[in-house]
């Protein structure tokens, strides 16, 4: 049982780095088109600190 809930776990992270990778991805095209930080924090889950350093 442990081994499958170490997979799921696993699956779990991998899913939420996926995630923020492509929340990262978005906030450096937003941050491009110079959207404000507050908005793309908003709209892409990540904080302002993260977003700044992006630029």
């Amino acid at each position: 049982m442990d081994e499958k809930n170490d997979h799921d776990e696993a699956i779990k992270e991998g899913l939420e780095q996926g995630s923020n990778s492509k929340a990262i991805e978005i906030a450096k095209k937003m941050l491009k088109e110079n959207k404000k930080i507050s908005d793309i924090s908003r709209l892409t889950g990540l904080d302002e600190k993260t977003i700044q350093s992006l630029k």
